[in-house]
């Protein structure tokens, strides 16, 4: 009898010990979550802030429509305009006559 109460008792004990492991365990993971969702939060502020500060200065080309030296207020202007529309596959807008890649020159 006394052998077997020994037991039940080493089993409370290991039961014990188990279970607050367990609630260690637990804790760990929810702060490790915690973590990783705060880090989340500032690479999302940082990536907010980024898109916010984004020079939106350079303009938007529209290559189908064609374009004359006319239509830029300076040689550098419609060089940078003639250069991207040749890389979009849209050619130069006979922009650059004498071909020495500046265009309106």
């Amino acid at each position: 009898m006394n052998a077997t109460k020994l037991e039940e008792k080493q089993r409370e004990i290991e039961a014990e010990k188990y279970r607050k492991e367990a609630e260690e365990d637990m804790k760990r993971i929810q702060e490790e979550a915690k973590e990783e969702q705060a880090k989340r939060k500032v690479e999302e502020d940082e990536s907010e802030k980024d898109e916010k500060s984004y020079d939106y200065s350079t303009p938007i080309y529209n290559f189908k429509e064609d374009k004359d030296c006319s239509d830029f207020s300076n040689t550098s202007e419609a060089t940078e305009f003639m250069k991207k529309s040749i890389a979009a596959g849209f050619g130069d807008h006979r922009l650059d006559r004498n071909r020495d890649g500046i265009a309106c020159n």
